[in-house]
């Protein structure tokens, strides 16, 4: 399925502080989809101006949190179909020194950070899954991988 096929493309990003937390964005009732339920920031890629992938991820970072990044900053972790079977998302990875205060509610209910560890414990027990926290549940277990390993067979 190439990108042309595609109903939309799009793009979500897992950012992390300089502790290592990981930030979730909780959707509101009125989010076309994925009601209520924690995912990653994203959305869809402007294919009237041919906007990359990454300068999506970028516009969506400051539409939805008020921050202002490089796209070149952002490392692809990831390309998925999502489970419609129809939509393609590219995964980001990025790193910003950024603590909860400095976040401002763009959209959604909220924003939060969560280490690690505490992160898979709440995903494991929320009464749904989404392509974006399966994606997720997989970036924390390489970085687990490659934090206890001795030899560095993983990057992300």
């Amino acid at each position: 399925m190439n990108q042309q096929n595609q109903i939309f493309s799009g793009v979500a990003v897992i950012i992390e502080n300089k502790k290592g937390e990981l930030l979730l964005h909780l959707r509101d009732e009125n989010a076309p989809y994925m009601k209520n339920q924690w995912c990653l920031l994203g959305g869809r890629i402007d294919n009237k101006s041919q906007e990359t992938p990454e300068h999506a991820a970028a516009r969506e970072i400051n539409e939805e949190i008020g921050i202002v990044v490089n796209p070149k900053s952002l490392k692809l972790f990831k390309e998925i179909i999502l489970k419609d079977g129809a939509s393609k998302s590219y995964i980001f990875h990025t790193i910003l020194n950024l603590s909860s205060d400095e976040i401002k509610l763009g959209e959604g209910k909220e924003f939060r950070f969560f280490p690690k560890r505490e992160l898979l414990d709440m995903l494991k027990k929320l009464e749904y899954t989404n392509s974006f926290l399966e994606v997720l549940t997989e970036f924390v277990k390489l970085k687990q991988l490659n934090l206890s390993s001795s030899t560095s067979r993983i990057k992300i």
